[in-house]
């Protein structure tokens, strides 16, 4: 005799194996693409923080390295330093630029006035150190130059401190 009773369907006990297995990968896949977003996000913003530092570093190494005589106050609040850059084009001819200021007060870090880092990265310190040595034999001046940059928010906060010093130049 023939069964009218077609079995071409799923048992309740195999449809809640493939739901639970489907549930595993897909939650697996989820925590995936929330780790990678949070490593480019970091990542993105280390990035933002290291290209700040490095091109501001950079143009304030340069400009003291062609200056002759610093002053101003270093450590303080509002660090900023006023310098005379010297340029040479051989040995008899010297060109004297007029006072350049690279100062700080809790924005940009500003040349002459003019922003040397963006406003979606902040410098949260800015020091000056000057090293002379007038009592040795060669009279050298050198200043070291610390700045901490940060960007981002939340998780994604990044912050780096970068140190570099220049030595002036005609001071050795």
């Amino acid at each position: 005799m023939m069964s009218c009773y077609n079995k071409k369907g799923f048992t309740i006990v195999e449809m809640l194996i493939y739901v639970a297995i489907l549930s595993m990968i897909t939650v697996l896949l989820v925590v995936t693409i929330i780790q990678f977003s949070d490593v480019f996000g970091r990542a993105r913003f280390d990035r933002k923080v290291a290209l700040t530092a490095q091109t501001a570093m950079e143009r304030i190494i340069r400009e003291l390295r062609l200056a002759q005589n610093v002053g101003g106050s270093f450590t303080s609040g509002n660090p900023s330093i006023t310098f005379n850059t010297i340029g040479k084009f051989n040995d008899e001819i010297k060109i004297s630029v007029s006072p350049r200021t690279i100062s700080w007060s809790g924005g940009p870090i500003l040349l002459d006035g003019v922003a040397l880092t963006p406003n979606d990265v902040t410098v949260t310190n800015l020091s000056f150190y000057l090293i002379d040595s007038e009592n040795s034999f060669t009279g050298s001046q050198m200043v070291r130059v610390s700045m901490t940059v940060q960007a981002g928010q939340g998780s994604y906060q990044i912050t780096r401190t970068y140190d570099s010093a220049a030595l002036l130049r005609e001071s050795y």
